[in-house]
């Protein structure tokens, strides 16, 4: 709250980092990101309420309010509301504004605002907090929640649910972490956990860290079973949810993952995660007006959240509008910013391919995608690969980095300071069941890749295969496919018989 009436207090000026840490944390030193992280509060406070103001960054100078500030609701049902030409004042107008802004807090459900006010606050705000960390999942914050949620145990250490996101917190920095780091976050999660169950042995976010804890590649079944179970303990925990979703995708079961994903959404609307996967899945099922709606709509709330970038950027070069993709690769304001120069390029020579697949295209994309045989671009040589038509190099890339054998094995980690998804690091293999990996699906060489990753194991012991239409091998399918439209590139099937 006091950055906002600091920056309503300057009337429009723009007032320096310098400026609200003087003011708002009375020049105390704090971490380099307690700025950002206040002002991105306060966005997402506006724009879950309507609110009708913007914080505005100025860039290299400061941040500035730009809007109508004096339209916040007033804190009570008889609270005097200013007219036209008669706009509070000095003390009364701060007073007004500190009313309208607990208003917007009570709406939003947040208490952050206190933490700028106090150096520690209540078990409940850094429980709510690490919530928000938790449901937000962006790059580098992994540690963050683990922090805050730390402090939540140590104010409250008879509360099982703190315990339970802790153990979650650890568990995602086990998933992101480098080689040095992953066994100790493995134990924090594993103790954590433990604590959790002890006062709850139902609590669920507990649960869900321990269900979750390892890699599912060949390892389907009982992973799915794990998160299942938690399901009829917990039938609302998000956390398991997010990785249901991933691994029902992961075996081709595209339907079921989507109907998890909007059961997830209705949970956590603005969870970044579910909405980015939500136009995933319209441009897999075909529907690709609806998968452009649903992205550009995640990219104006999280312009720079990496997952929501590179999902645009798959819409875009896989149904054949690979100028626009190149235009968002142009675009230095939205990229993430693990973005390496290094995969700018090879994102250039697959876009240039794709658009004109001349003979020189395409052997400079085999040379430049072979090359990618760590997690930070695997996944995506795999699909650009496949949708060029150049199987060989598809296959060897997937069989290096899934199967551990063929010409192209490297390391299973990634170069350090490289944007990297979670999914990617984990091998999952979602995108193996999406429009752009088709034709590797028709090729015969799909059936040994699934056997070698154990899904035809999975499928066998489930008793349904894939979705009928993904597959184009019928061998594999659970039922008929219904007619594809369009180019081998883009799946179209029925909207009707997807959903």
């Amino acid at each position: 709250m006091q950055v906002l009436l600091a920056l309503a207090d300057a009337m429009g000026a723009v007032l320096s980092r310098e400026d609200l840490l003087l003011n708002c944390w009375g020049g105390r030193i704090v971490g380099d990101d307690a700025v950002n992280r206040v002002i991105a509060e306060l966005r997402r406070l506006a724009r879950e309420t309507g609110a009708g103001f913007v914080v505005e960054t100025i860039p290299r100078t400061g941040y500035r309010l730009v809007g109508q500030i004096e339209e916040l609701p007033v804190a009570g049902p008889n609270a005097a509301v200013p007219v036209e030409g008669n706009a509070p004042r000095g003390f009364e107008r701060r007073a007004w504004l500190a009313g309208g802004l607990a208003v917007l807090v009570a709406a939003s459900g947040s208490a952050w605002w206190l933490a700028a006010r106090h150096t520690g606050g209540s078990a409940a705000q850094q429980i709510a907090e690490g919530r928000r960390i938790l449901r937000e999942l962006w790059p580098d914050q992994d540690m963050r929640g683990v922090e805050v949620l730390r402090k939540a145990v140590e104010l409250d250490p008879d509360n099982a649910q703190a315990w339970g996101l802790l153990a979650m917190a650890w568990r995602n920095v086990a998933e992101g972490a480098p080689p040095d780091q992953v066994s100790d976050a493995v134990t924090g999660c594993e103790e954590a956990a433990r604590q959790a169950l002890a006062l709850d042995r139902n609590e669920g976010n507990a649960l869900a860290a321990l269900a979750t804890l390892r890699p599912y590649l060949g390892d389907w079944q009982a992973a799915e079973d794990r998160m299942r179970d938690v399901l009829k303990v917990a039938p609302d925990n998000a956390n398991v949810l997010l990785h249901l979703v991933t691994l029902l995708q992961s075996v081709g079961y595209a339907r079921q993952s989507w109907e998890y994903n909007e059961r997830s959404i209705a949970l956590e609307p603005l969870s970044p995660p579910h909405q980015f996967r939500r136009a995933l899945k319209y441009w897999i099922f075909g529907r690709i007006a609806e998968a452009d709606l649903a992205i550009d709509r995640a990219m104006q709330l999280w312009p720079k959240y990496p997952a929501i970038w590179s999902a645009r950027l798959y819409i875009f070069a896989f149904t054949g509008r690979t100028r626009a993709a190149l235009t968002l690769l142009d675009d230095v304001s939205l990229r993430p910013a693990k973005f390496t120069s290094e995969q700018e390029e090879r994102w250039r020579i697959a876009l240039t391919a794709l658009d004109t697949p001349s003979s020189a295209n395409l052997a400079e994309a085999r040379r430049a995608l072979a090359q990618a045989v760590t997690p930070g671009f695997s996944v995506q040589a795999v699909m650009c690969l496949s949708a060029m038509g150049e199987l060989d190099a598809a296959f060897d890339v997937a069989q290096g980095f899934l199967l551990r054998k063929g010409p192209l094995v490297g390391s299973i980690w990634p170069v350090r300071n490289q944007m990297i998804s979670p999914d990617d690091l984990w091998r999952r293999t979602m995108n193996l069941f999406t429009p752009a990996t088709r034709p590797m699906r028709a090729d015969p060489r799909f059936a040994s890749l699934c056997d070698g990753i154990g899904l035809t194991r999975y499928w066998k012991v489930r008793g349904v295969g894939p979705d009928a239409f993904l597959m184009p091998d019928q061998k594999l399918a659970s039922r008929p496919s219904p007619s594809s439209r369009g180019s081998l590139a883009v799946a179209s099937p029925d909207p009707a018989e997807n959903l």
